[in-house]
């Protein structure tokens, strides 16, 4: 069980974790997204007794359709990034060589928790802010596997795991998908048993939604076939009709095509990933429990909006075992006339203690 969240400046809650015998290990993806060296910079600030250790992921090579502004973007945050961490001990890992984009995340996963990554290191942070779902869930898993293997057991990490995000729901609106491919599940959060879905048991489905998502949101109605759903809107949230925008976004694809109702909806904190963390536990459980005599019912999840709540999906789907599907973006695109550094204002550093000392 994850506890609850604080309020704690992460600055200093990342400061906390840190220990005065041995480096930290910051791993972050360094892209166009503005938001991807706010962390960086701020667990960099004050000084370090023992100089961190810094992990980048490489991401995805860029698509023939990708915006001119977005490849200037991402080799200017490289340029950025190699300067702040010129006098660090860096190590690069390569965006992985896989015939299937839903598989990259689990050979970055066990890239990153290779016995060479660890040594040393008593203090974790993943920085998910400019890293797509799909590698991010399996990295976020593979630490926590790694810290529950008991002490002494290859692969474990005795350490602290923190999690560090940028939040901005209106930078996120303004970030769109060109185009998603076919829908898959997670490596490392497919269905208990089997590659895919099984059609003979009953599936509900748990989106947690947010902005321009209708194309992913269908992929992912299509590899599914649920027989139920229960989509997950933001509420509260800062803007306190953000989930009224939602439901008016995607009525067509929700009410028209999927058939949701009303009564169908979770709600959960847009602040609070620990909210949305404990309501999906209980979904699942009592999902699991009321059609027992139907079969094992499968459990689905997947996140289209804020990195911050996709969290705590993560988190629910690691302890209770639940899949997670996806529809990756084949390419991004900035809207039009937009500048997404107009939005940086509302950025909001968020760090989450997963593992370590407050669970001891």
């Amino acid at each position: 069980m994850f506890a609850n969240g604080t309020s704690i400046a992460p600055g200093d809650l990342m400061a906390a974790g840190s220990s005065t015998d041995s480096p930290s290990l910051y791993m972050l993806g360094v892209g166009f997204d503005p938001r991807c060296l706010v962390g960086l910079r701020e667990f960099l600030r004050p000084d370090h007794q023992v100089a961190p250790k810094i992990m980048r992921i490489e991401m995805a090579p860029p698509g023939t359709a990708t915006q001119p502004t977005v490849l200037q973007m991402a080799a200017d945050h490289v340029l950025e990034f190699e300067a702040l961490t010129a006098s660090l001990d860096v190590v690069v890992i390569p965006y992985p060589a896989v015939e299937n984009p839903y598989s990259a995340g689990t050979a970055l996963a066990l890239a990153m928790t290779a016995a060479k990554q660890w040594t040393d290191v008593s203090h974790l942070i993943i920085d998910i802010s400019s890293m797509p779902s799909t590698l991010y869930f399996p990295a976020i898993k593979a630490a926590l596997r790694a810290s529950d293997l008991p002490a002494g057991t290859d692969g474990h990490f005795g350490g602290e795991i923190q999690i560090v995000v940028c939040e901005n729901p209106q930078m996120d609106a303004n970030i769109r998908d060109l185009g998603v491919s076919g829908a898959s599940f997670v490596g490392g959060f497919r269905p208990r048993g089997h590659g895919d879905a099984d059609p003979d048991s009953p599936t509900v489905w748990v989106p947690v939604l947010g902005e321009n998502a209708e194309p992913a949101l269908r992929a992912i109605h299509t590899l599914l076939e649920p027989d139920d759903i229960c989509p997950v809107l933001p509420f509260p949230a800062v803007e306190p009709r953000r989930a009224d925008a939602l439901v008016l976004e995607h009525q067509t694809v929700l009410f028209e095509a999927f058939n949701v109702r009303a009564s169908d909806f979770v709600y959960s904190d847009e602040r609070n990933p620990f909210d949305l963390y404990l309501a999906l536990c209980r979904l699942e459980r009592d999902y699991r429990s009321a059609l027992e005599t139907l079969g094992p019912t499968m459990v689905a999840l997947s996140a289209h909006g804020s990195k911050l709540l996709s969290v705590g999906m993560v988190l629910a789907a690691y302890e209770r075992t639940i899949p997670i599907a996806a529809a990756a973006a084949d390419e991004y695109e900035i809207v039009p006339e937009v500048s997404l550094e107009t939005f940086s204002e509302a950025n909001q550093l968020c760090c989450l203690w997963l593992a370590g000392a407050p669970y001891q």
